[in-house]
């Protein structure tokens, strides 16, 4: 096998991708299958027709799925699962902004996160919505709530739908957002804001994207502005639906959003335009 990690990588991808389309019971079912076939194999002599290299190649991409839906049955089991359940429930929580409000209307769409252990009410036993839980909250637009800001007031837990805010439901998922919550008190009434002592390295990551989607903005006012904002930072909120819908149609949403290819092109034009700097010579001179 000449490229073992090759295959242990697209395997185990691959029953990844597999899993997530599967219930629970058909990753642990696929998990057992895969396993058996390993040890099955590991217990035959390679034939002529296989040969050593193919079936080491089989035995490992065997293994490596095998690891995959295990992995994701245990991630169901222990971590979605228990979350999810506090579905219904009430809680009096403090959450910090993680990320730059997503502005809707009269909603705030707000990335969570908990900051203390909060007791749920409202379920049939005893809860606890963990520290650390990530979520997304539905924020009243008029408390102008900023990133790493920190909201406390009393919330209402539900489970993200199938798609909110234009993104599915399983890439909150692959990021360990499986609950909204949506705070009780409207108008800013029983909710309170605090700054933070201190901003991360990523607030000024943050601040710095903000400042200069506005001065884009600023030169460059409408959906020209808009555009560019949403192609180069992410701001996709600034595009009129007009602009939204032409896209869908056109099947080129893909385009207005920040993705490897955008950033590819970036990291080129960076590229050549550092060939213009002079570079020391290397090694010696005859």
């Amino acid at each position: 096998m000449t490229r073992p990690f090759a295959t242990i990588g697209f395997s185990f991808a691959a029953a990844l991708v597999a899993a997530s389309l599967l219930s629970l019971n058909g990753s642990i079912a696929m998990a057992v299958v895969c396993g058996l076939c390993f040890f099955v194999l590991l217990a035959v002599r390679p034939t002529l027709r296989m040969g050593r290299a193919g079936r080491q190649c089989l035995l490992a991409a065997l293994l490596a799925a095998a690891a995959a839906f295990s992995l994701y049955g245990c991630f169901e089991v222990f971590r979605y699962r228990p979350a999810v359940a506090l579905e219904g429930g009430t809680a009096r929580v403090r959450l910090q902004i993680t990320e730059l409000p997503q502005n809707r209307g009269t909603v705030d769409i707000c990335e969570v996160q908990v900051m203390e252990d909060a007791a749920v009410s409202g379920l049939s036993g005893a809860a606890v919505l963990p520290k650390g839980s990530r979520m997304i909250a539905l924020v009243d637009a008029e408390l102008d709530a900023e990133a790493f800001d920190i909201l406390e007031g009393e919330v209402e837990l539900s489970r993200l739908e199938d798609t909110l805010n234009g993104e599915a439901r399983n890439s909150f998922k692959a990021k360990g957002q499986y609950l909204r919550a949506s705070f009780t008190g409207w108008g800013g009434e029983g909710i309170a804001v605090e700054e933070p002592d201190r901003l991360p390295l990523y607030g000024a990551v943050i601040a710095l994207r903000e400042t200069a989607r506005d001065q884009v903005m600023y030169r460059l006012p409408g959906d020209t502005g808009a555009l560019v904002c949403s192609v180069a930072f992410g701001y996709r909120e600034d595009l009129s639906d007009q602009i939204q819908d032409d896209f869908r149609a056109a099947g080129m949403s893909h385009l207005v959003a920040v993705s490897g290819l955008n950033v590819s092109l970036l990291a080129q034009v960076l590229l050549w335009r550092c060939r213009d700097f002079p570079r020391p010579r290397s090694g010696r001179e005859s």
